[in-house]
């Protein structure tokens, strides 16, 4: 998993941490907040996780074992963040 990776899947992980402490940031500041604002942090932080793992599976191209789980949870993470994420913004703008 880890010998094969590429620039673009460095450039994945990295904007992936981005979000995920993204979320996590939010998360905390929006803690008080009205509870509409509640899903962007969630749905932040669940792509970021998804990010880290498309890019420590270079794309979820890697075929072990490991890799196929990965990727699993990799389109889990996208499929429940990118809703909330978008909710969250829709509610933000």
């Amino acid at each position: 998993m880890f010998r094969n990776l590429t620039f673009n899947s460095i450039i994945w992980m990295v904007l992936g941490f981005g979000c995920f402490v993204a979320g996590v940031y939010y998360g905390w500041e929006f803690r008080r907040a009205i509870t509409r604002m509640f899903p962007l942090p969630f749905g932040l932080s669940s792509v970021g996780l998804a990010m880290i793992l498309c890019g420590l599976t270079n794309g979820f191209t890697d075929q072990s074992p490991l890799g196929r789980n990965a990727r699993k949870l990799g389109i889990l993470f996208f499929l429940v963040g990118l809703p909330l994420l978008l909710y969250g913004v829709w509610i933000y703008i």
